[in-house]
C-alpha cells in the first residue's frame, strides 16, 4: 500500500467512525455540543490529512 493509500484508507476509517458515532449519539440523545465537537475533529482531521492524498 503507498503512503497515499494508506492516507486514503485512514480518512475512510475517521470517517466511518464519526458517522457510527454520530449515529449512536443520535439514537441515544440529541446532544448537538457534542455531534459539533465530533464534526470539528473530523475536520481537523481532514484539513490535516489533505496533504497526504494528492488525488484531492
Amino acid at each position: 500500500m503507498t503512503k497515499d493509500e494508506e492516507a486514503a484508507q485512514a480518512l475512510y476509517n475517521a470517517r466511518d467512525l464519526v458517522t457510527q458515532r454520530l449515529i449512536d449519539l443520535n439514537t441515544m440523545e440529541s446532544n448537538s455540543q457534542v455531534h459539533a465537537s465530533l464534526l470539528n475533529q473530523f475536520v481537523h482531521y481532514l484539513l490535516e490529512s489533505l496533504p497526504y492524498i494528492k488525488w484531492l
